[in-house]
């Protein structure tokens, strides 16, 4: 009997491994698409790169948790070490980021997402938290300035919108050099959405970020 319990640990053992070695590599593909194919719905790109290693539909798919450690590994890998790509790039994206938060600092802008957590490269967005009493403050000031813009929709689950993600507007701002994101949120509708924990940027700190690279080189 315990022969038998044994040898069926072994197979869970055995099973447990392909299906772990088959979600990283499923993230691995995911990870190129979203850095070098730009794709942004983290979902449909864990799904086109079952379906580029030619994995059965019902394949267990990685979690997000995952999919960041891949992006991590993928720049380390070949951007940071491969005459510094990476790196240039990000800072590049970064300072555009600073331009915006300098002409939209009355919102206290946060920068977030890819950029903030630093695997972002070329083809991730300019992503800010804007906090305004009303969405219209922010547009008057982006036509002021002379910048187009339109506003955007982003999924929204049904849970995050009974919570009151629908008081949040987004819209997409191109100045000619570079667009971005802006995620304006009420105040109220800020610290609803604020249960999930993530990395953000303040004007400050991204500007000593900036300035650390530099002094470095």
């Amino acid at each position: 009997m315990s022969e038998t319990r044994h040898h069926r640990q072994k197979q869970e053992t055995r099973q447990e491994n392909r299906m772990q070695q088959q979600r990283t590599r499923i993230a691995q593909a995911t990870a190129v698409l979203i850095l070098e194919h730009g794709f942004t719905d983290w979902l449909d790109a864990k799904r086109k790169a079952a379906r580029q290693l030619l994995l059965p539909e019902n394949s267990a798919l990685p979690g997000n948790d995952e999919i960041e450690a891949a992006l991590f590994e993928h720049q380390s890998l070949f951007g940071t070490l491969v005459n510094g790509v990476h790196a240039s790039l990000l800072r590049a994206k970064r300072q555009q980021a600073l331009v915006w938060m300098d002409r939209l600092a009355a919102f206290s802008p946060k920068l977030y997402g890819a950029l903030a957590e630093g695997w972002g490269g070329e083809h991730q967005d300019i992503r800010l938290d804007l906090v305004a009493e009303d969405s219209k403050a922010v547009e008057l000031r982006l036509i002021d300035d002379g910048i187009r813009y339109h506003a955007v929709s982003e999924n929204v689950s049904a849970a995050a919108s009974s919570r009151g993600a629908a008081e949040n507007v987004v819209l997409r701002a191109d100045d000619g050099d570079s667009e971005a994101l802006l995620h304006i949120n009420t105040p109220t509708a800020r610290q609803q959405r604020s249960k999930t924990a993530r990395r953000a940027l303040d004007r400050a700190i991204l500007g000593a970020l900036l300035g650390s690279e530099i002094s470095t080189k």
